[in-house]
């Protein structure tokens, strides 16, 4: 039993349990360390880790330890009054003292004398995992550093669990991928191996060998081969050993084979059980319960069936079909072509001119002395063309010399021996094609030794098999190489290069949002876009270089013999350019951008794998820097990578540990110098780096998914901080910052905005979302339509940075603005740049005209002041007035900032109602900033 007094938490114990579970390689090796090792560290008695399923209706035990480590009865359980449910729906750690009549396992908890227990929530983002379970003997345990000690683990847990299991879901399609990669590689084999089959034998064995590697579900395969009039049939070959009563020879009438005769279609049997076909109900017996017959057939006239049996369901299986179709037609051609070669042995025997099959015979030096009149006819010559011509001449040029071999080849074997060869042979009309050329030797005449060549149309073996390994290497949309072959390329130019000396370079290219255009226009015209980007592509690179769609919209390319980076970065800016001009599609044009990364060989330690992980990594900088843009690999964006990757992880920390901290920027009237408003300004107390400001963490936080909470964070604490400025300056506006991934994409932002409002009773008037001019221009529509929900219910819509994005000047009629904010930028520039004071001029007066509010940013000088004043403008902000304050501060020094304020505007220290400015100015939200 332990101590009632906890240790302090041992932070040498807790890094080295840290560092245990990232070491962990799966879930369930981890769960078993965290279970077995955070007792030590917390001194506590019993361990344990409770998963929810992916629906939440169900929990799951892993890993106890220590006292009843055998507990499992809490599976399945979805009891609200659980304090595991408890803690996983509020997302907060809850300690308690099991009772005798708990639910679930808390009374088994009190049985076993256990007083103390803390469940730590699993939750990362939106994902709730389950909890970490921590009992003690002692009661009044796991407070204060425990506490932060459990979130801390319980934190890194969640990560862990969710990394883990997005990698076992990459590897199970990697290994779909494979499998798939497996099956084609298999029947590529296949198909070379029929080729080269002389018997019928080794056709059965060869497929049913293929059947039993790409065809799991298969459990049972044989071949039926049909007597010549198609009447009778025996099963001649079978695998897994089942024992048929057919092996003898049988009647086809009555049976299903007469339907499959009778169609020449597969038939797909649904239930060998069904009584339709009774002679197959031997097959349900032995525990099959579903199959296929597939005709195997030449020039219309069945030769046998192909019969699969499953235990599974093989007819809505859209793969297995495919594989029985290809098996179906190798053999099909395969059974044919030795059909064939039969006939023409049995016609050879009787009379070799009347053969079906081109066959010759050739003798010891090499000439034709017979020839059938069918061959020399495929071939477009007279049968009298050939007699007495050597053999090689039959042949390409480069091809005679292997001609001659193959005659001494066949003379040397044994006559019963018969040997054959893919080769290329000349027609009558100067054409080439593959044929298949098989020899035997055997005595003719007075005992003089002729080899006899059947020569065999094998383009269409060939061009199946060249099919399927095209499928195997090849994009089939864009027909470019997929990501196997890209990798095999890679791999042999890297060989070469460590040869010769050869740089080459890889490109990583996606395509920017084209998940819009998907959605916006459908996976069509997304098909055909991607058909384009690939044919641009292959107009830019040259014929030596590699192009691959390795998946979705992502393409990779390699570059070969390249002098120096700037090559490189040539072609891909002009990549960059081409796929940036409009696109004709389907009736519709479509401008899109690309971001591409880049990695350059350096011949010594960069491999394949390398390059490709540099040229992503350049990638993402792209896209980090706003996309459409060209980056190049270098050292130091991979610890930058590393850096970005560890604040993601201390901003989600930071978030659920309360280290947000929110500044108050005033805004001041021009004509009297009275504060009206406050900027929210979000900071992030670091606890290594110190107060962090906003560009250091928000761009992070929008492409991490955590700029919702932060975001109803700052609107949460800045109604509360306005509710106790309303006590000094009731009329007061607190200014809220939101992005483009809040406007755009959740959706929830209007119904959000409002709870926080109506949970702290405050008027909607009192509110200003200040949205940027690059993120309302994204998507004008879809920004409108928020636009105009927030400004229905009162909020008021402020226009940030203008003149910095895309706007219009003339675009500001047709939205709900009631600011716009000129970019500090501009106002800056004022004393030194007449660009700069025309933009501003022509903002404030087309506002003036429009009656929006016109706020200027960023105001530091006097001189500034008095400009914006004359223009005029009707608020300003800036370190010249006030800089931000945390809201003591204000409170206390509000009243000399308006002060300073007025002196600095209207040269006086009176208040507004003093200076004739009218003192309720401010006092609704139409004259918020000024009157008119």
């Amino acid at each position: 039993m332990t101590s009632q007094t906890p240790a302090p938490v041992d932070l040498e114990k807790l890094t080295a349990l840290v560092e245990t579970l990232n070491g962990a390689d799966k879930l369930e090796t981890m769960l078993s360390l965290l279970t077995t090792g955070l007792p030590g560290l917390l001194a506590a008695d019993r361990c344990s880790v409770t998963l929810v399923s992916d629906d939440e209706k169900e929990l799951t035990i892993y890993a106890p330890t220590g006292i009843l480590e055998g507990i499992t009865t809490e599976t399945g359980e979805r009891s609200d009054r659980t304090q595991v449910w408890r803690a996983i729906r509020s997302g907060e750690l809850v300690v308690f003292e099991a009772q005798a009549d708990g639910p679930g396992v808390e009374a088994q908890l009190h049985r076993a004398g256990l007083r103390s227990t803390a469940l730590v929530p699993l939750i990362l983002g939106s994902q709730r995992l389950g909890t970490i379970n921590v009992s003690s003997l002692a009661p009044g345990r796991f407070r204060g550093a425990e506490q932060k000690t459990l979130h801390h683990v319980a934190y890194i847990v969640a990560g862990s669990i969710i990394q883990r299991r997005m990698l076992a879901a990459a590897r199970k399609a990697a290994a779909v991928e494979r499998e798939r990669a497996m099956q084609l590689s298999v029947l590529n084999e296949l198909a070379t191996n029929l080729t080269a089959c002389v018997r019928v034998d080794d056709v059965y064995r060869l497929v049913l060998g293929a059947v039993r590697q790409v065809m799991p579900k298969v459990r049972r395969a044989g071949f039926v081969r049909f007597n010549d009039e198609l009447t009778e049939f025996a099963v001649v070959a079978l695998f897994d050993g089942l024992i048929s009563p057919f092996t003898e020879t049988k009647p086809v009438a009555g049976t299903w084979l007469s339907e499959v005769i009778a169609t020449g279609v597969p038939m797909c049997h649904s239930d060998f059980a069904d009584g339709v076909h009774p002679e197959l109900q031997f097959l349900a017996a032995d525990g099959l319960t579903n199959g296929w017959s597939v005709p195997i057939s030449q020039d219309h006239h069945v030769h046998g069936v192909l019969c699969l049996a499953s235990t599974a369901r093989l007819d809505g299986d859209v793969q297995s079909i495919g594989m029985i179709s290809t098996i179906g037609q190798l053999m099909s051609v395969t059974m044919g072509r030795l059909l064939a070669q039969q006939h023409a042995e049995k016609a050879l025997q009787t009379f070799i001119d009347d053969s079906p099959v081109f066959i010759m015979a050739v003798n010891e030096d090499g000439i034709v002395e017979k020839v059938s009149h069918y061959g020399a006819k495929t071939l477009g010559f007279d049968a009298a063309e050939l007699l007495g011509q050597p053999f090689s001449c039959l042949h390409p040029h480069g091809y005679r010399v292997d001609a001659g071999l193959r005659l001494r080849v066949w003379a040397r074997q044994g006559e019963d021996a018969m040997r054959s060869f893919e080769v290329m042979m000349l027609r009558g009309n100067g054409d080439y094609q593959w044929t298949r050329q098989s020899g035997r030797t055997v005595s003719g005449v007075h005992g003089k030794l002729l080899t006899l060549i059947a020569c065999e149309d094998i383009a269409a073996v060939r061009k199946l098999t060249d099919e399927l390994n095209h499928q195997v290497r090849h994009d089939s949309l864009t027909g470019l190489s997929n990501r196997v072959h890209f990798e095999e390329r890679l791999q042999q130019v890297a060989s070469a290069a460590a040869t010769n000396g050869e740089r080459y370079a890889v490109l990583f290219m996606d395509i920017d949002r084209f998940k819009a255009v998907n959605d916006s226009h459908g996976h069509a015209v997304g098909d055909n876009l991607l058909c384009e980007v690939a044919r641009r592509i292959k107009s830019v690179v040259r014929s030596n270089d590699l192009v691959a769609r390795i998946g979705g919209d992502e393409f990779q390319i390699v570059l070969r013999d390249l002098r120096e980076l700037a090559d490189a970065f040539k072609v891909a800016d002009n990549l960059r350019l081409q796929l940036s001009q409009p696109l004709q599609l389907t009736h519709q044009e479509l401008s899109i951008g690309v971001s591409i990364g880049v990695a350059l060989s350096d011949g010594v330690n960069t491999g394949p794998a390398e390059l490709i992980k540099r040229a992503d990594t350049a990638l993402y900088r792209a896209k980090e820097l706003g996309r459409n843009n060209v980056q190049v690999f270098t050292e130091s964006l991979t610890s930058r990578m590393s850096r970005r990757s560890l604040m993601e992880q201390e901003l989600v920390r930071a978030i659920h540990n309360n280290e947000l901290r929110l500044q108050l920027q005033p805004r001041f009237r021009t004509n009297d110098g009275a504060m009206v408003a406050v900027e929210a300004l979000v900071r992030w107390q670091h606890p290594e780096h110190g107060l962090l400001g906003p560009n250091r963490f928000i761009p992070l936080a929008e492409e991490s998914m955590l700029v919702g909470q932060i975001t109803s964070w700052v609107l949460s604490q800045g109604i509360r901080q306005l509710g106790r400025l309303h006590e000094q300056w009731p009329h007061l506006r607190l200014g809220v910052n939101v992005s483009a991934r809040e406007l755009m994409v959740n959706g929830d932002l209007v119904p959000r905005v409002m709870g926080e409002l109506q949970a702290q009773r405050m008027d909607p008037a009192s509110l200003e979302l200040e949205i940027t001019e690059t993120a309302l221009f994204e998507d004008l529509d879809a920004g409108r339509e928020v636009l105009t929900r927030l400004t229905d219910v009162g909020i008021q819509i402020a226009l940030d940075d203008f003149g910095t994005g895309y706007a219009s000047l003339s675009q500001l009629v047709a939205l709900p603005i009631d600011t716009v904010k000129i970019d500090g930028s501009f106002v800056s520039a004022l004393e030194s740049d007449a660009r700069a004071r025309s933009i501003t001029d022509t903002v404030a007066q087309l506002t003036a005209n429009l009656g929006i509010h016109c706020v200027a940013e960023g105001v530091e000088t006097p001189w500034q002041a008095a400009y914006l004043q004359k223009i005029p403008v009707d608020a300003l902000q800036g370190y010249l007035l006030a800089r931000p304050l945390w809201l003591d501060d204000l409170l206390r020094d509000g009243a000399a900032l308006e002060v300073n304020s007025r002196r600095l505007l209207t040269g006086s220290d009176r208040p507004a109602a003093e200076t004739g400015a009218a003192s309720q100015g401010a006092a609704t939200p139409s004259t918020q900033l000024t009157d008119r």
